[in-house]
């Protein structure tokens, strides 16, 4: 349930974003990046120096992709998880 996941994810780094801003991005760099506040990446270079590197995630799945269509599956219809590396999560909610 969502008190579960929030409780297991308690003291990871957490940020918002609209729907409409989340429905609005043009690849998963951008998401990465800009529409998180640079909270995960500092810079779309960044973002995209790792993807290609393959050292990112969104609910374990790998990205490879910087142009990727973000069209991730929600848990609980409003929250996913980046992964940088191997040690560095983010939560990451809709609203």
């Amino acid at each position: 349930d969502e008190r579960t996941l929030l409780s297991v994810f308690e003291t990871i780094p957490k940020v918002e974003i609209s729907k409409a801003t989340y429905e609005g991005l043009e690849g998963v760099s951008e998401l990465f990046s800009n529409a998180t506040t640079g909270i995960a990446f500092k810079s779309k270079g960044e973002a995209r120096r790792m993807i290609q590197g393959g050292g990112s995630s969104v609910n374990k799945q790998k990205i490879d992709n910087n142009e990727r269509e973000v069209d991730f599956e929600l848990l609980h219809g409003k929250y996913f998880l980046i992964k940088r590396s191997k040690k560095y999560y983010y939560l990451v909610k809709v609203i």
